[in-house]
């Protein structure tokens, strides 16, 4: 597995004890670590992460909860990856699972692409990698067990899904979505499109039909059309890659 417990405390920790960190600052972050490490209790044993705390996923327009222990873990004979909760056993897609609400932090089951459209930088993660993005927008991945800085850009799982890492605002058809950090959509060319907020306000299933998708940041700094995995940057157009296994591990 990419990512253990014991590493994702020690993350937490060196971000909260940065030297010169005001200690006014220090106080209440200190309790927000301690939500998070509650939340985001992970335990690994033979391929199987553990999650003892609550859990959500959207699928469909619809939110899924999950209480008491959640296990994520592979197929005894494929490939896929299923969560199973209680009597509930389902298979996984490419979608974050999230960590309590406004956690701040998501769980990636599949492999995914990290693109950061401002410096064009590319990598993949590994399966249920650890993702958070604090308050002030700055973003963290653990891949491999190392900590890796992705502030801004997005994950995308080479077909038809992206995770946002920063507010990215949706355009369809003369409709606009805003969505905040660690929202995602699911985009079927000339089909259909989800939108799925981090917290859940917003969920929005549509029929599209030719409509031309498209998700852009605050700052306009680039675009990307959904539907046909363009991405445009003050540097031009470029094809997004569709398979992580092409690419190095994000560092």
């Amino acid at each position: 597995m990419t990512s253990n417990p014991s590493n994702f405390k020690l993350w937490l920790q060196r971000y909260m004890f940065k030297p010169g960190r005001p200690v006014m600052t220090i106080v209440p972050l200190l309790i927000l670590a301690a939500v998070i490490l509650a939340i985001v209790f992970i335990t690994t044993r033979l391929g199987t992460y553990s999650i003892d705390e609550p859990v959500y996923r959207f699928e469909n327009g619809l939110r899924y909860d999950y209480t008491g222990t959640t296990e994520i873990k592979r197929g005894d004979e494929d490939e896929a990856i299923y969560l199973t909760s209680g009597d509930d056993s389902v298979l996984l897609g490419d979608a974050p699972l999230y960590f309590g609400d406004n956690a701040g932090a998501i769980l990636l089951p599949q492999q995914m692409i990290y693109v950061d459209p401002a410096t064009l930088r590319t990598g993949r993660t590994g399966y249920n990698t650890l993702v958070r993005v604090d308050g002030a927008g700055k973003g963290t991945a653990l891949v491999n067990n190392d900590e890796v800085g992705v502030d801004k850009g997005f994950f995308y799982d080479g077909s038809n899904t992206y995770v946002f890492l920063e507010p990215v605002t949706v355009l369809w058809d003369g409709q606009t979505v805003d969505l905040p950090p660690l929202s995602y959509a699911i985009v079927y060319y000339n089909l259909r499109i989800e939108l799925y907020s981090a917290d859940g306000e917003t969920i929005v299933v549509e029929q599209t039909g030719d409509a031309r998708v498209q998700a852009e940041p605050a700052d306009r700094t680039f675009r990307i059309d959904l539907g046909t995995d363009v991405l445009t940057t003050g540097k031009g157009e470029s094809l997004l890659i569709t398979r992580p296994d092409l690419l190095e591990y994000l560092s």
